[in-house]
């Protein structure tokens, strides 16, 4: 016994000075919170949003009850996360849920002090995830305060805070300071995270990510970065919409795709298009094993994995036609995980190109409820949109987290590194507050 309470000690010794010298119980509660809980609370919205909404039942507090924080929330956070699922259920169930917003929207105002960080971040999640978009703005703009000045009190930077404090300061321009909360995080975390520093220096400087090392570099990235240095490409995303294709076709080199499978599943009029390039993402690219033709694949001067799960994709990838994307666009959100258009963003800057233009690319602010074109999706795109309702979408946001993915495209945007077209340069005109008001304006019509 005495041996195991020794060991124990050392382990949380170690942990105490490799996580930034944070007390035992808050590195304990910071490390369930950041490795467990995250992921069971997209693992519950997800069983939620199967067996409660599409059943027509609504959610309740208690469905909550096993999850870290909510197990631990303090009266106030109980009350109005209880009146958050009212919202959300007023909402999923087309009823009016604007006065349970404002009781919520009072109810945080008159709180926010006792209010914790780990509970406004979940809290957040389960905003978006019910549809509430304005509300999960301001739920993120009290949390990025809140950390930013528990930091600036104490100057000091706990492992937990890291990642988003330096994000609040990369959203305002703080470049400087981005650099400073690095350089004053815990030495482990700086070296776990080192990419980071780097990246935030290009990001400061306008400078491509070319000379941040790519992690065990391969022959097809060396191949890669020879087909990419000083050339324009085009990425063309799977909005609805059209564009000039024969304008494209002579203004920018290299065409990119995502998830491509071959132009018949293209729109009619963008089937003459040139395909390039394709980045596949990690559920198409896992099922591409079970395409029976994949002679379209051939067309392709190189395709690009976000992930690698299967031997058809390390078929492609000894054969050097394939690699894995480099890059970490997720490291460079508040909270969530990167959209394809962001990571392909990411990815491109490694190679040095001339110049990135995004085409049909609306962040999800569309006039219709299909978000892509038919047949992007390799699975039946149009067959899912006509089983799910709306609402259904809110999940992939919530798990993504468009408010970070829009602060990482509108800070890409700003610094300089890629063009937009029209409708996309409008939308990263708008701002986070704005843009998410209009998704949920946007999403009460449908």
């Amino acid at each position: 016994m005495r041996l195991l309470r020794f060991f124990k000690g050392m382990y949380f010794s170690i942990a105490y000075y490799s996580y930034g010298g944070v007390s035992v119980k808050e590195m304990a509660r910071k490390f369930y919170n950041k490795f467990i809980s995250r992921k069971k609370l997209i693992a519950v919205l997800s069983e939620l949003h199967e067996h409660k909404f599409l059943q027509k039942k609504p959610i309740e507090v208690n469905d909550f009850n096993e999850l870290f924080p909510f197990r631990f929330m303090n009266i106030k956070e109980r009350e109005i996360t209880e009146c958050m699922c009212l919202a959300i259920n007023a909402r999923v169930f087309e009823e009016d849920y604007q006065p349970l917003v404002e009781k919520i929207r009072d109810s945080v105002e008159a709180s926010a002090e006792s209010l914790t960080v780990i509970w406004l971040l979940e809290a957040e999640i389960l905003a978006i995830f019910g549809g509430l978009f304005i509300l999960a703005e301001e739920l993120r703009q009290l949390c990025a305060s809140k950390t930013i000045k528990r930091y600036e009190r104490k100057r000091k930077v706990q492992c937990f805070d890291a990642r988003r404090l330096y994000v609040c300061y990369l959203n305002v321009g703080q470049l400087d300071k981005a650099e400073e909360v690095f350089a004053r995080a815990g030495k482990a975390w700086r070296q776990r995270n080192n990419k980071i520093k780097q990246y935030i220096s290009c990001i400061a400087n306008g400078r491509m990510f070319s000379e941040i090392s790519i992690k065990k570099e391969t022959e097809a990235d060396r191949i890669y970065h020879e087909m990419l240095k000083g050339k324009s490409v085009a990425i063309i995303g799977p909005a609805v919409g059209s564009f000039d294709i024969d304008e494209i076709e002579c203004e920018l080199d290299l065409k990119v795709r995502i998830n491509y499978r071959s132009k018949e599943f293209l729109p009619e009029e963008e089937q003459k298009s040139k395909v390039d390039i394709s980045y596949f993402s990690g559920e198409n690219g896992d099922v591409i094993s079970k395409m029976p033709n994949r002679l379209h694949l051939n067309e392709l001067k190189m395709i690009v994995f976000k992930t690698v799960k299967n031997d058809t994709q390390k078929d492609l990838l000894q054969k050097g036609k394939a690699r894995v994307k480099a890059g970490y666009a997720s490291s460079l959100l508040f909270q969530g995980h990167a959209f394809m258009a962001q990571v392909i963003i990411m990815d491109l800057l490694h190679f040095s190109p001339g110049r990135i233009k995004i085409i049909k690319t609306n962040l999800f602010l569309a006039t219709a409820i299909e978000r892509y074109h038919n047949g992007y999706q390799i699975n039946d795109r149009k067959a899912s949109l006509e089983r799910k309702p709306f609402w259904s979408i809110w999940w992939n946001f919530a798990s993504h987290n468009i408010i970070s993915n829009y602060e990482l495209m509108k800070l890409m945007y700003d610094n300089g590194y890629f063009e937009a077209d029209e409708e996309l340069t409008e939308i990263l005109s708008l701002g986070t507050k704005e843009y998410m008001r209009q998704m949920e304006l946007l999403s009460n019509q449908m």
